[in-house]
This record gives C-alpha cells, structure tokens and sequence, in this order.
C-alpha cells in the first residue's frame, strides 16, 4: 500500500505487553464498500490486557470489546454486533484511538 491509499481489509492492530504478550484486532471488511464484516480479538495466554478500547478510555462512549480468556479461542465480533455500537464502516474504526487495557 502506498502512502496515501486506504488502507485494505484487514487491518491488524497488536498491543505487546511489558513481558511481550500481545493483545490483538483483526478488523476485516469490504475493500469497495468499506463496510465492516467482522472483527476478531486474539490475547497470548498470559497477556496483561484484556480488552480492546476504540476512543479515550476515558470516554463514557469508548466501545470495549472482551479479549478472550487464557486458553480459549479468539472472540469474534459480527458486523450486527460491531454497528450495535456504532460502527459500521471502516473509518467509523480508523476514526477512534484504538489501544488496550487490563
């Protein structure tokens, strides 16, 4: 991708934490619409953090989504799912600070 282009589905945020244990979101949607299809948070047994916050964590309006517990498979989140809390395309995503949390 070229500095400038969209970006292409997916795209991929991971959240290491002091010991190397990451947290990560996998956000998949259309490349010609833009809308959603789903989103997948993956967390190394271990890891620190448990969610994945899009905005200020601060924010009463910050949408959490659950890492999966130690041991069990990643959380997948549908598209109904994701426009429940607003979102809806691709840059309602890229739009919000993402980063993650304990």
């Amino acid at each position: 991708m070229a500095k400038g282009d969209p970006p292409t589905s997916p795209v991929v945020e991971v959240f290491d934490d002091y010991v190397q244990l990451a947290v990560t979101i996998a956000v998949t949607f259309d490349n010609t619409t833009r809308a959603l299809a789903q989103a997948v948070v993956s967390r190394d047994d271990g890891c620190q953090y448990h969610t994945i916050v899009l905005d200020v964590p601060s924010r009463p309006q910050a949408k959490r989504l659950a890492a999966p517990v130690d041991g069990a498979g990643p959380n997948t989140y549908t598209a109904a799912q994701l426009s429940k809390v607003g979102l809806s395309t691709i840059e309602d995503v890229l739009a919000l600070q993402i980063t993650a949390e304990p």
